[in-house]
């Protein structure tokens, strides 16, 4: 019996840990996508009108790989 409730609560705590991960993965991903865009805003302003179009570009690539992993993401949860 105690070996039993010891692989249920062996299985929970696998569980916890996975759905923990995932969180953790998915606010890494946030933190990024925002630290990215943070950059790329910065490098637009320091070199004012030159860079105005590629960092335009590079935002909406990065939307749209964004975007791409979302619809993954809702894809394989539902």
């Amino acid at each position: 019996m105690s070996q039993n409730r010891h692989g249920f609560q062996i299985g929970t705590n696998e569980l916890s840990r996975q759905c923990f991960t995932l969180r953790h993965k998915w606010w890494q991903d946030l933190l990024l996508f925002f630290i990215v865009i943070g950059v790329a805003v910065l490098q637009g302003i320091r070199a004012c009108k030159s860079t105005v179009v590629p960092t335009r570009t590079m935002f909406g690539v990065l939307v749209e790989v964004h975007n791409e992993r979302l619809m993954a993401w809702r894809r394989s949860k539902f």
